[in-house]
C-alpha cells in the first residue's frame, strides 16, 4: 500500500507523454471487515486500527520523502507537498550507513525551494556513485533520506 500510494504521489507531475503521470493517489479499503479474519481492510470488525491504518498517517501526509531506485539504476528522492503555505525553502540529506554502524559513512546535503501542492524530484544520483563514494557494498548498507524546513514544521 505505501510502495503504490507514493508511486502515485510523486507521479503526479510527471509528463505524460510516456504514459505516467497525472494521478493523485488511490484509495485503499478501510472498512467491511464482518468477521476476524485476514484481509485488505485496515480496520478490524470491531473497529480497531490495524497496522496499515496506523501507518497509512505517515504515507499520506502533507510532505513526503519518497526516495527510490529508478529504471537507470540511479537514486531519485522525490518531494511531495500538499499544503498552502506558497513558496517554501528545504534543507535536504542522504546519509549512507553500514548496517554494523550508527554514524553515517556518507552524507550528501543540498537545498531546494518547492511550491505549495507540487511533487519534484529533489536530488537525482547515480546509485553506482554514491555507493563508490560512501566505499561501500550494496548488500552492506542503507540510506536515510531526510527533508527540513526551520520556518515550518513539516
Amino acid at each position: 500500500m505505501k510502495t503504490e500510494t507514493e508511486f502515485y504521489r510523486r507521479n503526479r507531475e510527471i509528463d505524460p507523454k510516456n504514459g505516467e503521470g497525472y494521478t493523485m493517489g488511490a484509495l485503499y479499503w478501510q472498512l467491511n471487515d464482518i468477521w476476524p479474519a485476514p484481509s485488505w481492510a485496515s480496520i478490524e470488525h470491531n473497529g480497531k486500527w490495524k497496522v496499515l491504518h496506523s501507518y497509512a498517517i505517515h504515507y499520506l501526509d502533507n510532505h513526503l520523502v519518497s526516495p527510490y531506485e529508478d529504471r537507470d539504476k540511479s537514486l531519485k528522492v522525490s518531494f511531495v507537498r500538499d499544503d498552502y503555505l506558497g513558496q517554501l525553502s528545504f534543507n535536504y540529506s542522504i546519509k549512507v550507513y553500514k548496517w554494523s554502524q550508527v554514524k553515517p559513512i556518507h552524507t550528501v546535503e543540498g537545498q531546494t525551494k518547492s511550491d505549495s501542492f507540487s511533487a519534484n524530484i529533489i536530488h537525482t544520483i547515480p546509485i553506482s556513485d554514491l555507493l563508490n563514494q560512501s566505499k561501500c557494498d550494496r548488500n552492506e548498507c542503507i540510506l536515510s533520506v531526510n527533508v527540513n524546513n526551520f520556518e515550518h514544521k513539516i
